[in-house]
């Protein structure tokens, strides 16, 4: 309770925060089945034409549902060596029947991510597909949306043979999974870049 605390007092004492901290908490069993690795995809901002594959893992801590994505971009030179890299550090909820993701880039802090996501209720969980929202890193940092899918790997932390999968690929790469390879590229699948008409 002193100067050390980092959360501002005027914060502690705000309504609007005070309700959401319980919805957070609320939320952490709901979103047990939830918990694990996932290969993340996504049509890049950065690189035009393709689908991300990053890895997110959903984990328990500090009494709410957190999550980390990295993302790696290869030099576009053919020689297979990563040009960009970046981890995303963010908090889940469940409300609504819906998961509601904010993250942050967690190397440049120069970036917050949204994404909401339709939880499926069969068993084994293998896909959740939604939106994600940002602004890309490019040059022209433009504000963007997408169709955005997380596909079940396993229960557990991220490991080096998930990283080794991080990658963007052609929308017709064999190693897409059906479902993620339909949804990305059907109709009206593509970005939306705020600015333009």
């Amino acid at each position: 309770e002193g100067f050390e605390n980092e959360l501002p007092i005027g914060l502690r004492a705000s309504a609007q925060f005070n309700h959401f901290l319980p919805l957070a908490k609320a939320s952490v069993q709901g979103l047990d089945d939830y918990l694990g690795v996932y290969y993340r995809y996504h049509n890049s901002s950065i690189y035009k034409g393709r689908i991300l594959r990053s890895v997110t893992c959903l984990y328990r801590a500090d009494s709410m549902v957190q999550y980390v994505t990295v993302e790696r971009f290869p030099l576009q030179d053919g020689s297979g060596k990563t040009g960009y890299s970046f981890t995303y550090h963010g908090f889940c909820l469940l409300l609504g029947d819906r998961l509601f993701m904010v993250d942050f880039e967690g190397k440049q802090r120069n970036e917050i991510t949204f994404s909401i996501l339709t939880p499926q209720h069969r068993r084994p969980i293998r896909f959740l597909h939604g939106l994600v929202t940002g602004v890309a890193s490019s040059s022209y940092r433009q504000p963007f949306s997408t169709r955005l899918t997380l596909g079940y790997v396993e229960k557990g932390l991220i490991r080096k043979r998930h990283l080794r999968e991080a990658t963007v690929l052609l929308p017709g790469d064999a190693s897409l999974p059906f479902e993620v390879r339909e949804y990305m590229t059907g109709d009206n699948a593509g970005i939306v870049w705020g600015g333009q008409d």
